[in-house]
């Protein structure tokens, strides 16, 4: 997201806006790349953004911290996602400076692991927040934060050495 439209969000949050197409649009890539690293699957993923924004326009109330309220909205509906037993593999898309084995290697040790643990560790290493934010987000205390993810790295480690 660029500076300017933190800025933006910020200047505007303490008020409430009403959401608009332009308000939600620049939220799409990380809306976007939160959803896949919860659900891994590309069109999984596109569908789980769409939905939530179109949610989110036909809210109709004004919204304090639009980033945060989306982010909030697009975790949980990926989490509903997995419930659904057709979700349960991870995509094999490719981030910057990884070869492609390393992705399938990533991928095939993420999909051993609990939705939970994928959650927590897509938040924490793909969307870079804090244990607060995690917190707030997920809505459980900082503690159990620090604990599923110490839980998921150990798992994931686990599975990475097998």
């Amino acid at each position: 997201m660029t500076m300017a439209v933190r800025r933006w969000l910020k200047v505007t949050s303490s008020e409430g806006v009403k959401l608009t197409p332009d308000d939600v649009w620049p939220l799409r890539h990380q809306a976007f790349r939160t959803a896949l690293a919860i659900v891994g699957q590309r069109e999984l993923a596109e569908d789980i953004v769409q939905d939530v924004f179109v949610k989110a326009l036909d809210h109709g109330e004004p919204v304090r911290h639009v980033e945060a309220w989306l982010r909030t909205l697009v975790v949980r509906a990926s989490l509903n996602s997995l419930r659904r037993p057709t979700s349960q593999t991870l995509a094999t898309d490719v981030p910057d400076g990884e070869t492609f084995e390393d992705a399938i290697l990533v991928r095939a040790a993420l999909e051993k692991l609990s939705p939970e643990s994928r959650t927590i560790l897509a938040l924490a290493y793909f969307e870079s927040l804090s244990h607060r934010e995690i917190a707030e987000l997920l809505d459980i205390p900082e503690g159990t934060v620090a604990s599923r993810l110490h839980t998921a790295r150990a798992a994931f480690q686990k599975e990475w050495n097998r």
